[in-house]
């Protein structure tokens, strides 16, 4: 078994599942801005990590101008199962979760679509894509981003405060 394409994405809503094995699931979509290390095509599996904006290291985004991402998991990892949608410039792909008892059932991601680069269809899925799909406005406007870092799996630094021992002991304060 081969590792999992790692796909980093923007999620853009969720919504309650209408299946009758996930009754408690979600349904999530995402935005894919960066190119992942495999072209997405059907059949393939796929790790998706949800990312946030931040500057971590505000020196180097000034310098470079570089765009910067805090990736972390998502709970979805599985299959893509089949394309749900194809415009002109994007393809959005159905993911099955195969994680046991996820939260999110299915996910649906869309990308730019750029074959042999974001989207590897077979010939006759390029064959139906030319027949079939005209040119018109997207609804989804996500844009590729080439030169993002991404600081993976940073944990999110929570202070703990502990009282002072006089504090805690505080049977001795009638003395």
């Amino acid at each position: 078994m081969t590792a999992p394409t790692i796909v980093f994405a923007k999620e853009t809503g969720s919504i309650l599942a209408s299946d009758q094995h996930h009754t408690t699931a979600r349904v999530a979509y995402y935005e894919i801005p960066i190119i992942p290390a495999a072209p997405l095509r059907v059949g393939q599996t796929v790790r998706i990590k949800v990312i946030t904006p931040c500057d971590t290291h505000r020196l180097l985004s000034t310098k470079l101008a570089l765009t910067q991402y805090t990736a972390n998991e998502t709970g979805i990892q599985g299959r893509i199962t089949k394309i749900t949608s194809m415009t002109s410039s994007t393809t959005e792909f159905l993911v099955r979760n195969d994680l046991p008892s996820p939260a999110i059932a299915h996910a649906f991601i869309a990308i730019p679509h750029i074959q042999g680069i974001t989207v590897r269809l077979g010939p006759w899925a390029r064959l139906t894509r030319m027949l079939r799909v005209k040119p018109h406005h997207a609804t989804i406007q996500s844009r590729l981003e080439t030169s993002a870092v991404i600081y993976e799996d940073i944990p999110v630094l929570r202070m703990r405060l502990t009282p002072p021992a006089s504090f805690l002991n505080h049977d001795n304060d009638d003395e």
